[in-house]
């Protein structure tokens, strides 16, 4: 049996790179596990989609002003 890793007890930035490269079921398998993994697991993603949505915004202003 491998040694186990305290995923709740991580800081924010480590966890998301954590989950940021676990494959899609992987992470569907972690928020399943607890109420608490779900929430920190949607959380977490919903930051980075919400980021990238604003960055897409940005990107598209850049373009129009360039226009």
């Amino acid at each position: 049996m491998s040694p186990s890793l305290p995923f709740l007890r991580l800081p924010y930035l480590p966890m998301k790179q954590l989950l940021d490269h676990m494959d899609f079921m992987d992470t569907v398998n972690l928020s399943v596990c607890s109420e608490k993994t779900r929430v920190v697991i949607l959380s977490t993603k919903k930051f980075a989609t919400m980021k990238s949505l604003l960055e897409k915004k940005q990107n598209k202003r850049e373009t129009v002003m360039n226009v």
